[in-house]
């Protein structure tokens, strides 16, 4: 399938790229991630060793929440700011205090700014109609939430061109470009070939083409429903409030249905849908027994009357709907667009950073959050903008500057 994709782009004129990290043109080629030949490369694989762990001034508490970030209102400089002096979390049930000379919220885009809101950081307008003290009047806190946004077009394949017998490859190949959308950047936009649908046997049955907004110019926002630490805050992706990104999306669609549909890939495959109900393929995607012995038994059946892969991966969709219907039909091919986009798990911008005269700014450039003394934010939210690719490195990046900053005693 790779194979026959590499020769769709190339008889397009379409680069090839060896190395998107160094060629950023746009093309066709392998799309890096920070991973192992078997699993990703996460930060606590790959910071937190043996020898690590083993040290006098390093605790790892597990099954933790923080409950709340301890302030006073210390005089700072000669005038008054508050001081955030630690935090109170709940350790297998049990609450317990930590203080420190600093504290670094590292909760992520979605946790993060609710940290800092339940502290009376934030709007104070919206805090006070709460009834949180405000300890910082920062506007910008939760405002500004971005992601990538993306749909999927799943594909049942052929024996000859599915994952049956080799290791998960999730992204193995992806076609980057520019839209071409007025007041859009260039390289805005990518279609991955998903290499295994899921973990399981009909996962490696399947192969997905993922259409995704690499700089999305919608905006959400993160804020509280009430004072309650305990509840849940409101998270408000706003996907496609700016129209751009469905003019993007549904283009996007288009070509990989093209892609999909060209004589050299229909070959490879069965039955291919728009997966219009997501949370199905999520509920299928959960690692449970019973998930894999649903996903082994609808394999089977699949492999021994390939026709059953049209009602097994049409319940993904909606009756009637598949791959050559969905672009013939501008209607139901916006419906799709709007109603079935998600995101990609990153999340960014809630905490942002930017200069100290920006009130929509919530950090400076050593991530120190403004108008409070001994708090810094040291995660994805604070990136201004969401980046033309995963976010995993450049988060590693910016606490890695941070942490050369701290050694600086900056």
């Amino acid at each position: 399938l790779v194979h026959a994709l590499k020769d769709y782009c190339r008889n397009r004129q379409i680069a090839d790229i060896a190395d998107f990290n160094g060629d950023f043109r746009d093309g066709f080629g392998l799309l890096p991630t920070s991973k192992f030949p078997d699993r990703r490369a996460s930060s606590a694989i790959c910071y937190l060793d043996a020898a690590t762990r083993q040290r006098s001034n390093l605790r790892i508490a597990t099954d933790a929440v923080v409950r709340r970030l301890e302030l006073d209102g210390a005089q700072e400089r000669g005038g008054a700011r508050c001081r955030v002096t630690g935090v109170t979390a709940e350790i297998g049930g049990q609450p317990q205090t930590f203080t420190g000379r600093e504290v670094i919220v590292s909760a992520g885009a979605l946790q993060s700014p609710a940290m800092l809101l339940h502290a009376g950081i934030g709007p104070a307008g919206d805090l006070r109609q709460l009834g949180i003290p405000v300890a910082a009047d920062r506007p910008g806190v939760g405002g500004n939430l971005q992601n990538h946004q993306i749909v999927y077009l799943v594909a049942h394949l052929r024996r000859a061109a599915s994952h049956r017998d080799g290791t998960r490859a999730h992204t193995i190949a992806t076609l980057r470009y520019s839209s071409g959308i007025a007041d859009c950047p260039p390289s805005d936009m990518y279609i991955s070939l998903v290499g295994m649908a899921g973990w399981h046997a009909l996962g490696r049955r399947t192969s997905a083409l993922t259409p995704a907004v690499l700089q999305p110019a919608s905006r959400g926002r993160v804020s509280l429903r009430s004072a309650d630490p305990q509840e849940r805050p409101l998270i408000e992706f706003d996907f496609q409030s700016d129209d751009r990104d469905r003019q993007r999306l549904a283009d996007a669609v288009r070509r990989a249905a093209e892609m999909l549909l060209a004589p050299a890939v229909r070959r490879l495959w069965h039955h291919a849908f728009p997966v219009m109900r997501s949370h199905r393929m999520r509920q299928l995607n959960d690692v449970t027994a019973y998930n894999a012995l649903r996903a082994s038994a609808l394999a089977k059946l699949m492999d021994v009357v390939p026709a059953a892969g049209r009602p097994i991966l049409g319940s993904l969709s909606q009756t009637g709907v598949d791959i050559a219907a969905l672009v013939a039909d501008e209607a139901r091919l916006n419906e799709f667009v709007t109603g079935s986009v998600s995101g990609m798990a990153h999340h960014v911008g809630t905490c942002r950073m930017g200069a100290a005269d920006d009130r929509l700014a919530v950090v400076d450039e050593h991530a120190r959050v403004y108008g409070v003394a001994g708090l810094r934010v040291v995660d994805a939210s604070i990136m201004p903008t969401i980046p033309r690719g995963n976010t995993n490195l450049p988060t590693v990046m910016i606490a890695e500057k941070v942490a050369a900053a701290m050694a600086d005693g900056r």
